[in-house]
């Protein structure tokens, strides 16, 4: 029997979701080689910044313990010569001087060691955090299974609710379906519902099979949630009774990283 064209094109569409599925592997891959590189930097470098504290340790038990020798050496010197008492007391006193000149300066140099430390931790963090967020998906595809089966069984407003999941940072997304639509949505139209974090303010694009209203923005005073009416979804019901629901992140405005977003818009003044 000769394969239909619908076959053919269903065919194709599986051949480049198995070459993207592929391409995201390699790219994984890539970024997990990447995370393993930084991650032995940053031991490399912990280990040498420990060592160079312990050497400075010490130092410091050394020179105690040679200030120790010094002062048993001057006490015995003022026991066994009273005419010396004074000499004896000036050369304490200047010892003493610099080595509290000497400690004052390693406390110093710790001190900015510390700092120093503290700034590249701070540093390494803050891209590390980047390197997550950025191995995070931006796109989503929700199947709904038996999609005729549930749409007969289930009357306005019932609806099909997607597992809880994380896009480019935002966390507790969802997605919701509404087969006939809600209460106050026109009649011969479902309804697409995304449900979002408080405060987000980002721009997305969704699509019902290959219906799709375009990118949209939500506002981060608005709703938790967004309404999109879909015309005629039966028809992108695919061979094997399941409806592809897809949602795309395509740039979330309260992350000024712009190399997190699938675009950058430029505008003159």
């Amino acid at each position: 029997a000769c394969k239909s064209p619908k076959y053919d094109v269903s065919k194709q569409e599986l051949a480049f979701v198995q070459e993207k599925l592929i391409e995201q592997r390699e790219w994984a891959q890539r970024q997990i080689t990447e995370t393993a590189t930084a991650t032995r930097a940053v031991k490399i470098d912990a280990e040498e910044g420990l060592a160079a504290t312990t050497k400075m340790l010490h130092a410091l038990r050394d020179d105690a313990v040679t200030f120790r020798e010094k002062m048993a050496k001057y006490i015995s010197l003022l026991q066994h010569s009273s005419d010396s008492q004074g000499d004896a007391i000036s050369a304490l006193e200047v010892h003493r001087g610099r080595l509290r000149s000497d400690v004052d300066m390693l406390i110093a140099d710790h001190k900015a060691y510390t700092e120093d430390m503290d700034g590249w931790a701070d540093d390494v963090r803050m891209k590390v955090e980047r390197l997550f967020r950025a191995m995070e998906p931006a796109k989503v595809e929700w199947k709904i299974q038996r999609a005729m089966k549930k749409a007969k069984d289930m009357r306005r407003p019932l609806s099909v609710k997607s597992p809880v999941f994380s896009l480019r940072g935002l966390t507790e997304v969802q997605l919701e379906f509404f087969p006939e639509g809600t209460n106050n949505s026109p009649d011969d139209k479902a309804v697409l519902r995304v449900y979002l974090p408080p405060n987000a303010h980002v721009r997305f694009q969704a699509w019902i099979g290959f219906l799709t209203d375009g990118p949209l923005e939500t506002k981060p005073t608005g709703s938790l949630s967004m309404d999109i009416l879909v015309d005629d979804w039966k028809t992108q019901i695919q061979d094997d009774g399941c409806l592809p629901v897809i949602m795309q992140m395509i740039r979330d405005f309260t992350n000024n990283d712009e190399s997190l977003s699938t675009e950058v818009r430029i505008e003159n003044p």
